[in-house]
Formats: C-alpha cells, sequence, structure tokens
C-alpha cells in the first residue's frame, strides 16, 4: 500500500526527495494524478495524436468514460491539451502546441524517466489518484 503523501494529508513537508521533487514538478503543470500522467505520457510519446474520449479511454483503459473526458477537460483548461470540436462532432483532444509548455514536458519527463525516480513518480501520483477517489466517495456518502 502506498502512503499518501504528507502534504495531502496535512502533516508538515518532509525533507525533499529527488522522485517527490520531480513528481511535483508535474503537479505544478497540472498533472496532479496517475490517470493524467497516463494521459500526458501517451501523448508526450505520440505528439502528433488527437482522439476522442473514447479513444484515451481505450487506449489507456480509463473507466468510465466520464471520468476520463472529465480528465481531459481539466488537462484542456490546464492548457496542456486542445479540444477540437469540428462542426459539432465529438470533440477531440490533442497536446497543446506550445513550444515552451512542450520544452517544459520534455526536460521533466527526462528527467523523472531515470531509475528509480520513475517509479517514485509513479507513486507519488497513484497516491494523489488514491486521495483523491476517497475524497469523492466520502462527499458522495454524505450526499446519500
Amino acid at each position: 500500500m502506498v502512503a499518501i503523501p504528507p502534504m495531502m494529508s496535512g502533516a508538515p513537508t518532509p525533507e525533499a526527495t529527488p522522485g517527490i521533487d520531480h513528481a511535483r514538478e508535474f503537479v505544478e503543470l497540472g498533472i496532479d494524478d496517475l490517470a493524467k500522467f497516463r494521459i500526458i505520457e501517451f501523448l508526450y510519446e505520440n505528439p502528433t495524436v488527437v482522439g476522442t474520449c473514447a479513444f484515451y479511454a481505450d487506449q489507456l483503459g480509463l473507466k468510465p468514460p466520464e471520468h476520463t473526458q472529465a480528465l481531459l477537460e481539466e488537462l484542456v483548461v490546464t492548457g496542456l491539451l486542445l479540444r477540437r470540436a469540428p462542426d459539432g462532432a465529438e470533440p477531440c483532444y490533442g497536446l497543446s502546441a506550445s513550444p515552451s509548455l512542450r520544452q517544459r514536458l520534455v526536460h521533466s519527463f527526462n528527467r523523472a524517466r531515470g531509475a528509480p525516480l520513475y517509479g517514485q513518480v509513479l507513486a507519488f501520483l497513484a497516491a494523489r489518484s488514491l486521495h483523491k477517489v476517497r475524497a469523492r466517495a466520502a462527499r458522495l456518502r454524505k450526499r446519500s
């Protein structure tokens, strides 16, 4: 089981570690959980791909599609993705064409992929994802 990072649980921040520092670079970009990381990582590796919500859900195993749609829209708001909806068709999403943003992604991915940092980045983002799911579940329980 992965512990929720102290910064999310309200506890004091521990001494910085390289993996956590690299993960925080992604969070600063708006890639604040594992699903968003997987979407951006896929597009980083395939920068010319543009696809619908169903495409990303199928390609990356993200379920349910409504959740994938919300993730894509959040990434549009951050400026990481562009949304195109030609003539009322289903929206398609692709990586932003901003040179400065792409350079930041190159820098962040190149730094984070160094072993063992990559595993630490994934663990940090997975813990953030778990925290978000638990918080969402708690909110739903309060409503009912």
